[in-house]
């Protein structure tokens, strides 16, 4: 029943929570490493806090640290305290609270630091493999708006001084060259603003970034690293929190909150409120149609026979060493492969160029040895 209270109370505190800490996630990163190190050296909890509080660069982390110091010397225990500083989440909380009740304090710590440094690396997986392709596209982007505010406008007023006719492609350059000159200055920031807007309501406003997400699904390779992502974070997320002692239901709850991906969210959503009502893993991917497009059917498998065999944690885990294994692989190859269709895609842009210009020339040449 108590447990119950508690963890009533942690779900009420975590909206102020994220709110409260906004703009503390490097120094929770520093507070959670440091603790980890320092208890597991042996060092009291309440001089831990001390000490951090010498190396935190903020004045907000500093006065919560110490704060909470305070709050341990006067005889709080260290996941009330820390739930009292509205810094952490449910399950940082719930784990130091089980690693307090049975002794295993250091153990759960590392797990949450290690949890906090593979949240770190999944992110970074996903942005190396799309910073290549966007860094060459936005390149590219800057050298055709160099090309169209100051070459096409010259290349213009010579093509239109001859008395040829202009092939189509160099006439739809004329054309656009017009259109720049007379209304570059205001088209272009409404294209920029057009263009970020778009990208805030597919990718980062949250009542329709799902549709990016959807979009991001479907694309080549992209689709790939996602799944493989999320099933590390799956695995590795599923399986520590049940060795460390939380139940499944808190577990699944933790992996809905650990995920951007809505897919994927609404289905650990889906799995924990199945699970609270008494039904096993088998019974719920067998029921689940469209499950093996996130999760693959001999991952399924594994699950539901470790399940029976009462060895998920240890399952989940070696699930989170395969797929981390395949993401790397996956972030190598999407970039070789990537390479040369962006290559393809600028030199047919290139080509196109090369062709509206040139064209007209040999044009101009024919016509002057026609007249010779």
């Amino acid at each position: 029943m108590e447990k119950q209270e508690n963890f009533g109370q942690l779900k009420k505190l975590e909206s102020n929570s994220e709110l409260f800490s906004i703009g503390l996630s490097e120094e929770r990163k520093y507070f959670l490493e440091n603790l980890a190190m320092l208890v597991d050296a042996g060092v009291p909890i309440n001089e831990s806090f001390r000490v951090i509080s010498e190396g935190s660069k903020s004045s907000r982390m500093k006065g919560a640290i110490l704060k909470m110091a305070d709050q341990i010397e006067g005889g709080y225990s260290l996941w009330k305290a820390m739930r009292a500083s509205k810094l952490f989440n449910k399950q940082t909380i719930s784990l130091i609270r089980i690693g307090e009740e049975t002794a295993n304090l250091v153990e759960n710590l590392g797990i949450v630091v290690e949890q906090q440094k593979k949240e770190s690396a999944f992110q970074s997986k996903i942005r190396s493999a799309i910073i290549y392709p966007v860094i060459i596209l936005v390149i590219a982007l800057l050298v055709a708006g160099g090309v169209c505010f100051f070459l096409l406008p010259r290349l213009a007023k010579v093509f239109s001084d001859m008395k040829i006719e202009l092939p189509a492609i160099t006439r739809a350059l004329i054309a656009l060259s017009s259109f720049i000159e007379s209304y570059g200055l205001i088209a272009m920031p409404l294209l920029l603003i057009f263009l970020g807007s778009v990208s805030y309501f597919l990718f980062f406003n949250d009542k329709t970034k799902h549709i990016g997400q959807f979009l991001s699904f479907n694309f080549f390779g992209v689709k790939r690293i996602i799944r493989e992502t999320e099933l590390a974070r799956f695995g590795y997320n599923l399986g520590m929190l049940l060795k460390s002692g939380l139940s499944i239901s808190e577990c699944l709850d933790s992996l809905v909150r650990s995920t951007d991906f809505y897919s994927y969210r609404n289905l650990y959503k889906k799995i924990k409120e199945e699970v609270e009502e008494g039904k096993s893993f088998s019974q719920i991917f067998n029921a689940e149609k469209n499950l093996d497009d996130l999760i693959p059917r001999p991952i399924q498998q594994m699950i539901i026979v470790s399940e029976r065999s009462g060895s998920l944690p240890q399952t989940m885990i070696k699930i989170n060493e395969i797929y981390e294994a395949k993401v790397d692989d996956t972030t190598k190859n999407l970039a070789v492969i990537l390479e040369p269709i962006l290559l393809i895609v600028i030199w047919v842009g290139v080509l196109l160029l090369a062709m509206a210009i040139i064209m007209p020339i040999y044009g101009l040449i024919g016509g002057f040895k026609t007249g010779y």
